[in-house]
């Protein structure tokens, strides 16, 4: 365990150290973590052609066709964890050139392999996020789009209902009518006065002249 002096002198000790104090100590010092650009940002390398990076995300872009921000996020990751994978390939090709019997060669060899392998793992990742949010998208739409059908088919089923009421009440009322008619025809009065006079015209004159 330290002691207070110890601390004391820690504490006095960084003071002293407070990281660069001008622009130029400051550049320098951000640039610390890109002697490989593994760590941090991505970034291209002067070494490195853009438009085949760019080509590689839109290839990427063309192949997924991401339809949100968040999806569009994963593929670019995607592709910036593609690129890094080859990038370590390609230092790792240039390691071996060198004697394995050396100790620095092949602590760089095995750096490149684990950074290859760690961005291959991630690329996969991304992958593996942007199928299931794919998935949960997709089947959110199905879900949807049943619950839309099973509307559709309510909505015909009523609608098939209401007309079936409607063709009812229409031979109900077309029934009612032809009863009605019936009722009125044979309901008619019989006119006894016009049936008297044809009778009279008809009796025979001997007969008339009996009586």
């Amino acid at each position: 365990m330290a002691t207070a002096a110890q601390l004391t002198a820690n504490r006095a000790n960084a003071q002293k150290s407070t990281g660069p104090r001008t622009p130029e100590g400051r550049d320098a010092s951000s640039q610390n973590n890109l002697r490989h650009g593994f760590c941090g940002k991505f970034r291209l390398f002067d070494y490195e052609d853009p438009s085949k990076y760019f080509a590689l995300l839109a290839g990427l872009r063309d192949e997924h066709k991401p339809s949100t921000p968040t999806e569009d996020a994963l593929v670019e990751r995607m592709a910036q964890h593609l690129w890094l994978a080859n990038r370590a390939q390609y230092n790792f090709d240039l390691v071996g050139d060198f004697d394995y019997s050396v100790p620095d060669a092949v602590a760089a060899l095995n750096l490149w392999m684990r950074y290859k392998t760690s961005n291959e793992r991630a690329f996969h990742k991304c992958l593996a996020e942007l199928l299931k949010l794919r998935g949960e998208t997709r089947k959110a739409e199905n879900g949807f789009e049943r619950q839309k059908q099973a509307e559709a088919a309510e909505a015909r089923k009523e609608a098939a209902e209401i007309r079936k009421q409607e063709l009812h009440e229409i031979r109900l009322r077309t029934a009612n009518a032809k009863i009605a008619a019936l009722l009125t025809k044979n309901t008619a009065p019989v006119h006894s006065s016009g049936a008297a006079s044809v009778s009279e015209h008809n009796i025979p004159e001997s007969a008339a002249a009996k009586s």
